[in-house]
């Protein structure tokens, strides 16, 4: 940070301590944004990203060498600023001013080498005002989270800061016999594909009299959380095959018969748990209800097959919904079905199939439709087992450590012994956790890739002569083979440069990035306290059920909101979200199994919302009085744009070459006023331009639903844009440009507003890439935060006033004069609301 800069920032500290009209609060908050913002500048060029705040400043506590003492008072500072933050600090005091003045002070001292002039010392804190005690030294940590920013290889340690006490760094013993050397793959990642700074979980740590930490095993990226199915289906006879997970990504998903059998089992577990006398022939109906379109193409003679099998699965599941669970004192009335965990203590998320639990007792069961091939010591197959394991540590961190759940496969196609108990083996367990780091390795390495790389050997292991013999993975890896191998240098450029954009996309909507401005990605569901939630209008809170039809054919609840939930909070019909009790404003998904849903109406008063799955045991939602909603990411769309890549991979060679270079086209345009379908009329700024009638008929839909569903950002902006209350300029909203559709656009400045809500949090590449592809159009993009257009209307209508004198400069007399009429023009198909009636 240049020198230059210091007494700009020294001004700034004293005009925060002295300013004569803010409450202390306001004055601390100012001080925390500041601080963000030094440490951001501070490490913009390492090129690093960091999940939190506090792994930011560890990383450059170790970069310049910053004394403990110092840090001891920055770290002191950050944690005031987030309780005041979050209102958990009521009694604010002006020496928590003095200390968030003397903590910068240094900071901008340490990073701009000038000396802390006089006017700042005077708002120093009086000397004994803060006293801070040494840090407690343990001897045992269930788990600390820490920032690893330096490795000592040699003597197999590594410097890291521990979020508890990150005052001064502490010591991490690996490579320990009998302790944790069953992790020295882990270590080798660090070093060669995560580098330093590095944020992990250490779990089960002793602390010996040197302080060194001696953890049992490492969680590496804890925010990245992994399916536990992905990380069991790795498990093969020849032992972990973390490559399975990678080459998974790209094969097309076969609705085989075998997976149609178990999604018929799974239906009949659904009705037999509270209807255990059901009778097949109604539940067979319903599954060809359920699976039309797979039942319809296939030959009479694979059905009778399937039916015959089904069948088998019926009559013991009867059983078991009757009498076998009741044997393991598991009662179905107290059963949940395919509830949803998700664990940043071990980087886990997983949905179950059958949770029980009732006071103090738990049980885990999973189905599973086929024979166990190959089984264990206790008859049950190793990817299945390792499943249950798993799942135990989501249990266990959800419910605290103490609980200890019974864990079942159930194997509903056997004839004889069933339901199969699976007991906790510690080993193994961890063994599951080293694979989960590697599969986030794999997603690392897929991010690193970049534009114009051509050899990356990620993607050349997955060869048929690199996998086990006589394991399906030499199919898998062949299929792979033969697609990727026959690509010519600059298609395989292009597939492995998507590869890279879909991971980097799908790295930033989990983990997101630390700035000074937001916590964003998935891990704000639990990084970010209630009032930041609040704040970035990101949570619908402390709603009440007023309509529980969980249980019904259609499940869906409604909902009552309550004067606790935010009235400006930013959702639409049709976000995906995840339900949880809000028993306190603590509570996060980490805190609850949580419900996946969607939102189906989004009123002043009430939301409504369907859920995934239906639940046949209300019980869960009569414990709670209050609920609260969050958006929610899901890793199917990052899969379906791989299998998309992949089957332009494996396309003929006319495909591929006409997707890379499809050859001259007219100038693109959007659909709108001016234009007709035969581009008989001309635009704003010259060619003709119009979105086709086949594109307009599909994005119509998509079209009015938004125009529905406004947010309350895009609703007061509107008030002010439409019948052309802004200097007489005419915009449209949802207006279709292309295969995109626009928030808010001028056709006659060609200037497009978008309003970002969080959703935007999550997909900033995306977003680059669109605003690029409405710049070659002609277009400019200007883009407003909702908070931006909640809280700063004003401001916000002067910079698109800015923006559009700025546009009427750039063309002259070209958008004054041709143009002139072009708002009298009448609407053609495919344009957006214009302004009229609303």
């Amino acid at each position: 940070m240049p020198p230059e800069a210091a007494p700009l920032l020294y001004r700034e500290l004293v005009k925060v301590a002295a300013h004569p009209h803010w409450a202390p609060r306001e004055k601390v908050l100012a001080l925390a944004a500041l601080l963000e913002r030094l440490f951001f500048e501070a490490t913009r060029q390492e090129q690093l990203a960091f999940s939190t705040l506090f792994a930011r400043i560890s990383y450059a506590g170790h970069l310049f060498q910053i004394q403990p003492d110092t840090l001891q008072r920055i770290h002191h500072f950050r944690r005031i600023a987030g309780r005041v933050r979050s209102g958990q600090e009521q009694n604010l005091e002006d020496r928590h001013l003095r200390l968030g003045v003397q903590a910068l002070a240094e900071t901008v001292l340490i990073f701009c080498k000038t000396a802390i002039p006089p006017d700042v010392l005077e708002h120093f804190p009086a000397k004994g005002e803060w006293q801070f005690a040494a840090p407690e030294i343990w001897d045992y940590k269930a788990r600390a989270r820490v920032v690893a920013v330096r490795d000592e290889p040699e003597q197999h340690f590594f410097f890291a800061f521990d979020e508890e006490n990150p005052f001064e760094p502490v010591r991490v013993r690996y490579n320990l016999p009998e302790r944790n050397d069953s992790f020295n793959p882990t270590i080798r990642l660090l070093r060669t594909v995560f580098g330093f700074p590095v944020t992990l979980n250490l779990l089960d740590v002793d602390v010996d009299q040197q302080g060194f930490y001696r953890p049992r095993a490492f969680v590496v990226e804890p925010d990245f959380l992994m399916d536990v199915s992905a990380i069991s289906e790795c498990f093969k006879v020849a032992g972990a095959q973390p490559l399975a997970y990678l080459v998974k990504k790209f094969l097309p998903y076969e609705q085989t018969p075998p997976i149609l059998l178990g999604n018929i089992a799974n239906l009949f577990l659904d009705r037999l748990l509270t209807q255990p006398g059901a009778d097949y022939t109604d539940l067979l109906r319903e599954s060809f209800q359920a699976y039309p379109f797979v039942f319809a193409p296939m030959p009479d003679g694979k059905v009778r097959e399937i039916l015959g099998k089904a069948q088998k699965h019926y009559l013991n599941l009867k059983y078991m919904a009757q009498s076998g669970f009741a044997q393991q004192q598991i009662d179905p009335a107290d059963c949940v079905l395919e509830p949803t965990f998700y664990s940043e203590q071990f980087g886990l998320q997983g949905r179950l199939d059958l949770f029980f639990r009732q006071d103090d007792r738990s049980a885990i069961v999973e189905l599973k439709s086929g024979t166990p091939y190959r089984p264990n010591a206790y008859g049950i197959q190793r990817s299945h087992f390792t499943q249950t394991l798993l799942y135990d540590l989501l249990v266990r961190s959800v419910y605290g450590a103490q609980s200890d759940p019974a864990k079942y496969i159930l194997y509903s196609g056997m004839d004889v012994q069933q339901l199969r108990f699976a007991p906790t083996v510690a080993p193994e367990q961890w063994e599951a956790l080293q694979v989960r780091n590697h599969l986030v390795g794999i997603e690392r390495l897929l991010a690193a890739i970049r534009p114009g790389d051509l050899d990356i050997p990620l993607l050349q292991r997955l060869r048929a002569d690199k996998a086990p013999k006589g394991d399906f993975l030499q199919r898998d890896f062949g299929q792979f083979e033969a697609a990727y191998g026959k690509l010519n240098p600059l298609e395989k450029k292009y597939f492995n440069a998507f590869c890279g954009l879909i991971a980097r996309e799908q790295w930033l909507a989990k983990v997101g990035e630390e700035n000074s401005d937001t916590v964003n990605g998935n891990a704000a569901l639990w990084r970010s306290s209630f009032a930041e939630k609040q704040e970035a209008y990101a949570i619908l809170s402390h709603l009440k059920i007023v309509k529980n039809q969980a249980d019904q054919a259609d499940p869906c609840i409604v909902f009552q909101k309550t004067e606790k939930t935010n009235p400006l909070a930013n959702f639409r019909v049709g976000d995906i979200a995840v339900l949880y009790p809000a028993e306190t404003e603590t509570d996060t998904v980490l805190d609850h199994q949580v419900i996946k849903c969607i939102i189906t109406e989004l009123g002043a008063n009430q939301v409504v919302v369907q859920l995934r799955y239906r639940q046949f045991n209300l019980k869960p939602f009569e414990t709670s009085a209050l609920w609260n909603l969050e958006p929610d990411m899901l890793d199917m769309g990052f899969t379906a744009m791989y299998r998309g890549l992949f089957e332009w991979a494996g396309a003929g060679s006319a495909l591929r070459t006409r997707v890379l270079d499809p050859g001259p086209t007219p100038n693109p345009s959007p659909r709108g006023e001016g234009d007709t379908i035969s581009g008989g009329k001309v635009g704003a700024f010259g060619k003709p331009h119009k979105t086709s009638e086949d594109r307009w008929r599909y994005l119509k839909a998509f079209v009015k639903g938004l125009r529905k569903s406004q947010t309350k950002a895009e609703e007061i902006l509107w008030q002010q844009l439409r019948n052309k209350q802004l200097d007489g300029i005419k915009f449209r909203r949802q207006h279709a440009i292309e295969n995109f559709i626009a928030d808010f656009v001028s056709l006659e400045f060609r200037l497009v507003i978008e309003i970002d809500g969080s959703i935007h949090n999550f997909q900033p590449e995306w977003d680059e890439l669109r605003t690029e592809y409405l710049e070659i159009l002609g277009f400019k993009v200007i883009r407003f935060s909702n908070a931006e257009v909640l809280n700063q209307l004003p401001e916000t209508l002067n910079s698109i006033r800015n923006a559009v004198s700025v546009r009427r400069a750039e063309f002259g007399p070209l958008a004054e004069g041709k143009n002139k009429n072009h708002d009298q023009a009448p609407l053609p198909p495919g344009g957006g609301d214009g302004g009229g009636a609303k």
